[in-house]
């Protein structure tokens, strides 16, 4: 009775909270929001046209003005179109998908944009998923609490994933309106988590886009994965094409497939394209170098920039590459095994790898992988990148038990 006497009072709570409405009047028109005990909230705000039909598959546009109408912000837009989740908690797993998906929300502490409040600062976040999971509306992003005790705004920004596309252009919508939520436009930081973090970094070193921000926060990014060229696109392109059953030059059959079929094609070729490479197992559908937004390797742009950096704090977890390994391997690696992948992945360096890293005395050495994917993958490209970069760099670490 208790269980049921609190579940029902923090439904009166919410719904109590939801009818506190609050609206901002932005470049585009106004935004209807709400107001919690500790924040002002607006979800699935649009900040470019939907990615759907002859924009499938092609760079974002600007969203329409939605004036003289109200945008109703009080609902969680969908997530991008993305394969099942498998093994990754209920709580980083998005329910309802949609390729109209292009949307930012953004959360402001209850007093932002009051006579008395200076503009505030503003976070930017992009989040994670190996580029092709996960949103800006999981239960984890919510940030009530943390703009109520930081009193900074936050906005988390959602992007194509997958074989669908890449990161878009919602920051510089938020540049242009955050001053109606009460944030300051000249005090942006940029902030991001595993592949989001590989997005903030890019971001660092694009001359284009250092305009847009004045600092920003790497945390645990796989710096070692290259991004792919074109001509290492191919591959991909070509199995998704033949699991669609369209020719990989045949754009219009590639945008009458439903983005259910796609994300099925996709997962199917997954699973081909991890066969290949160990690095994909991380990150099987990577941001692709076409001199126009991604202008090199990242480690590469940093080493040779020709404008200042901003400041940057960057760092690493120091079990990263767990949940990689542990779902790549499903069953325990043996000492033979072990050699075997050092072979295929470090070719004449995997003696000097298998030295540094000798097998442990068990019979699953799982746990072995993933201490050398993480330092390899996470955390010696991290420090690489700290020192061309002149940055703070920070290590966290928590204790993970696998059975």
């Amino acid at each position: 009775m208790i269980v049921l006497i609190a579940i029902f009072l923090s439904c009166l709570l919410k719904y109590s909270a939801a009818n506190r409405t609050i609206t901002v009047s932005t470049n585009y028109g106004d935004v209807l929001g709400y107001e919690t005990d500790m924040a002002r909230i607006f979800y699935g705000i649009p900040f470019a046209q939907p990615p759907v039909g002859n924009l499938r598959w092609n760079r974002p546009e600007p969203v329409s003005k939605w004036a003289p109408d109200v945008l109703n912000a009080t609902t969680r837009a969908p997530a991008c179109p993305q394969p099942p989740c498998g093994g990754i908690p209920s709580l980083l797993c998005p329910t309802k998908f949609s390729e109209d998906c292009l949307y930012l929300n953004i959360f402001t502490p209850r007093m932002a944009n009051s006579s008395s409040t200076s503009p505030l600062p503003v976070m930017i976040f992009i989040p994670g998923g190996n580029f092709q999971y996960l949103d800006a509306s999981i239960p984890v992003y919510e940030s009530e609490h943390i703009v109520n005790t930081t009193n900074v705004i936050i906005a988390l920004i959602q992007f194509r994933l997958g074989a669908l596309g890449f990161l878009a252009t919602a920051i510089a919508w938020i540049k242009a309106n955050i001053a109606a939520f009460g944030g300051d436009p000249n005090q942006i930081t940029l902030f991001g988590q595993s592949a989001g973090a590989q997005s903030v970094a890019l971001h660092h070193v694009t001359s284009e886009i250092q305009s847009y921000f004045q600092a920003s926060i790497v945390q645990n990014a796989p710096l070692a994965i290259p991004f792919r060229t074109y001509a290492e696109y191919i591959a991909p392109a070509v199995l998704l094409a033949e699991q669609l059953k369209c020719a990989v030059a045949d754009i219009n059959c590639l945008r009458r497939q439903t983005y259910q079929d796609i994300a099925t094609a996709q997962t199917k070729v997954d699973t081909m394209l991890t066969s290949f490479k160990f690095l994909l197992f991380f990150e099987p559908w990577l941001p692709v170098i076409d001199n126009k937004i991604v202008n090199g390797q990242l480690m590469d742009l940093v080493q040779n920039t020709s404008f200042p950096l901003k400041p940057i704090i960057i760092g690493t977890l120091t079990e990263e590459a767990v949940f990689y390994i542990y779902e790549a391997w499903a069953q325990p690696i043996t000492i033979p095994q072990y050699m075997e992948i050092l072979t295929f992945t470090f070719h004449e360096n995997a003696l000097k790898v298998f030295e540094r890293y000798p097998p442990r005395e068990l019979d699953d050495q799982r746990a072995l992988v993933s201490v050398l994917a993480t330092q390899w993958v996470f955390a010696c490209p991290t420090r690489v990148y700290a020192r061309k970069a002149a940055t703070y760099s920070y290590v966290f670490g928590f204790p993970l038990d696998f059975d």
